[in-house]
């Protein structure tokens, strides 16, 4: 019987068209520390992308990539707000203020996952920024798509890029999941990012089937030392960085990375409609994306786990569990029907409206 893992897009392999880059790449030589042909195209093909001069910087995990686009936008006597269950804060161990000690984030209450401008707003309105006593504001996180797999709207994001400006604050995007959240709008990159506001992206490819990596896109054109010291500084500008950029070529070219979440995406509406039909099971947020959360008794979720199945438990007690199953470019429909169907032998016959 099939055995579907749904714990984390991070738990897939290297999907082909990555694979062959990295392998065709291996055969050559070329200069180091980004200096060679691969990285030079990285700037130009971005730019395309995101129809804009922006700078590029790659970096080899998500995790990296957030700590340092925070480090270029704030500085360390600062603060940055962000959902309540952002990556940044929860997942990351202190990853942004290590990188630049001093710096605070302040988490704020999420709808959904997402920041709201009425939150937001109240929390910058309520106080007195202007002591140097305190730590002022100076950036937002967002994250596209959210840790429960919802996303932004594009008057969301352009509403709370409006009130940043307000404030003086930069915004920065955490898109791990980024693409998933391009197929899923229908909007384009640039639609999505600076078009509203957004000063800084972390694209991220690891989760669409790249083998490690991820990239800094900052819309603000004008090249800064400051960015390559700070890459150097942290480890991550690397001695063979072209095996990065040829992933991250490989990934944006024939649309390859939108072909991946758009897989994936597909997989997580059907797996959520299959759900749909178990017996007392709850969808628990909207599937806008490649996550899917439900909450089942939590006996059956035991046996969903002995049965041989990979998924994380989100949260629960001795009576109901809720469960986070994500999919990915190579999720099948076996591995779907699988799934359902033992927690469908397992979750009892009384369904729950």
């Amino acid at each position: 019987m099939t055995k579907a893992n749904f714990r984390s897009d991070n738990n897939t392999g290297v999907c082909p068209e990555i694979l062959d880059a990295l392998i065709e790449e291996a055969h050559r030589k070329d200069d180091s520390y980004g200096r060679d042909s691969q990285s030079s195209q990285l700037k130009k093909a971005f730019s395309e992308l995101f129809e804009r001069e922006v700078e590029v910087i790659p970096v080899a995990s998500g995790t990296a990539a957030n700590a340092l686009a925070l480090r270029m936008i704030t500085p360390s006597y600062g603060m940055v707000l962000c959902s309540d269950i952002a990556h940044i804060d929860a997942h990351e161990a202190g990853a942004p203020q290590f990188f630049n000690a001093g710096s605070k984030l302040v988490p704020l209450t999420s709808s959904y996952g997402k920041l709201t401008h009425a939150t937001v707003e109240s929390y910058l309105a309520g106080r007195d920024w202007n002591s140097v006593n305190c730590s002022p504001p100076t950036g937002i996180s967002l994250t596209q798509a959210t840790e429960v797999g919802t996303t932004y709207a594009t008057s969301e994001i352009s509403n709370l890029c409006d009130l940043a400006r307000t404030y003086k604050l930069s915004v920065h995007m955490d898109g791990a999941r980024f693409a998933n959240a391009v197929t899923a709008s229908n909007k384009s990159p640039a639609n999505l990012t600076w078009r509203q506001g957004i000063d800084v992206l972390c694209f991220g490819a690891t989760k669409n089937g790249a083998m490690c990596a991820e990239a800094i896109i900052l819309f603000r054109a004008e090249p800064s030392p400051k960015h390559k010291l700070l890459s150097k500084q942290s480890g991550h500008l690397l001695s063979k960085m072209r095996f990065l950029s040829v992933q991250l070529l490989a990934m944006i070219r024939d649309d390859l990375w939108l072909k991946n979440a758009n897989a994936a995406n597909a997989m997580a509406t059907r797996l959520e409609s299959r759900l749909r039909d178990c017996s007392r099971v709850r969808i628990e947020y909207p599937v806008q994306a490649n996550e899917v959360f439900f909450s089942a008794p939590t006996r059956a979720v035991e046996k969903l786990k002995r049965a041989g199945h990979g998924f994380h438990v989100w949260s629960g007690d001795d009576e109901r569990s809720v469960v986070r199953a994500v999919t990915s470019y190579d999720t099948s429909d076996a591995d779907i029907d699988a799934f359902v169907s033992s927690l469908s032998g397992s979750s009892g016959s009384v369904r729950e409206n």
